[in-house]
């Protein structure tokens, strides 16, 4: 019998915080898989590598993906890297995001551009990355190759926040994303109205972005929440496109301690034990048992941070909710 064929992974914006764990958990858990980090930095990224629990097992890879050049040159690096060791890339992690300027959590001073660079930060890069190595994944030692798509909470309570009307379209696996686009434009455009948030509260319930009655609250959490929000409707189109062929899911990896989380510590004036807050290391966890466990053979689902199956259309905390039962499967 021929010995199993090494498997790869593609973990981007892995230089640090959820990334850089989520990459260490796969090379401690997972003696049969190569990693490539993903860096939008070449020097975080080969920095980050050498600090890895077995570094011999991965190499730091060049990508961002906010531009089609960088992605395109990652795809190609990463198959020649692969047909080289006759390694089989099998996964591929969405992780990189942010909010970029929209971090800007309070008040009108959030605008269209700014939701629209959030939006390709969380949704739009997450296509373009998928998109350019969907060709190149392929089945390894009789498992389908798979894709995850980290979201948070933000996604559901997007979703949780939007018409009936709205939420009906965004759950339709069947779509595509040029819907979604026109979504984000839309809302960009309602940002730059130059009215106060009770003006833009009306245009987003014009495109059902808000429910009839729901009022805007900060423009920054709001950008966030749509592109999260986007990215777990095209995960289902995805998902839905490759039966048979990927799996692909998306999770929360719950309310982690980082970079873009650390400010909301500050302005409440508490620690981040006093919010509840997860390590790195315990939000990877989810992430990587999608990734990863043999027992994965479902597509198309949202989990919590506790690795439990969640909805996609509201949020839920896995902290306060100990006899939680996962909702009606949701057709892909």
């Amino acid at each position: 019998m021929s010995a199993p064929t090494l498997r790869a992974v593609v973990v981007t914006g892995g230089n640090k915080g959820i990334g850089l764990a989520i990459c260490d958990k796969i090379l401690k858990d997972n003696a049969d898989t190569f990693l490539f980090l993903g860096s939008r930095d070449k020097g975080r990224g080969e920095a980050a590598v050498e600090g890895l629990s077995n570094p011999s097992r991965a190499t730091a890879l060049l990508i961002d993906p906010c531009d089609a050049g960088s992605i395109k040159t990652a795809a190609a690096t990463v198959q020649t890297i692969c047909a080289d060791k006759k390694m089989q890339l099998w996964g591929l992690l969405n992780n990189a995001g942010g909010m970029g300027a929209a971090g800007k959590h309070l008040g009108s001073d959030v605008s269209g551009s700014e939701l629209r660079l959030c939006v390709k930060l969380n949704f739009t890069g997450c296509v373009l990355v998928t998109e350019a190595f969907l060709p190149i994944l392929g089945a390894c030692n009789g498992f389908l190759p798979r894709i995850v798509n980290v979201n948070s909470g933000a996604g559901p309570g997007f979703f949780a926040n939007a018409s009936e009307e709205l939420v009906a379209k965004l759950m339709d696996r069947t779509g595509t994303t040029a819907p979604l686009e026109a979504l984000a434009d839309g809302a960009a455009k309602a940002f730059d109205c130059g009215g106060d948030n009770d003006a833009v509260s009306e245009q987003l319930q014009g495109i059902g972005c808000l429910a009839a009655g729901m009022r805007l609250g900060g423009r920054g959490q709001f950008a966030y929440c749509l592109s999260k929000g986007l990215m777990n409707a095209w995960t289902r189109q995805v998902a839905h496109q490759q039966k048979g062929k990927v799996l692909v899911n998306s999770c929360s990896p719950g309310f982690v301690i980082t970079d873009l989380t650390a400010p909301m510590c500050e302005a409440r004036g508490k620690t981040p034990q006093q919010m509840n807050m997860l390590t790195p290391e315990e939000g990877a966890r989810t992430p990587c048992y999608l990734l990863l466990d043999a027992d994965i053979t479902f597509t198309g689902r949202f989990y919590g941070s506790d690795g439990k199956r969640s909805p996609f259309h509201t949020r839920r905390d896995p902290d306060n909710d100990p006899e939680y039962e996962a909702p009606a499967e949701e057709e892909i």
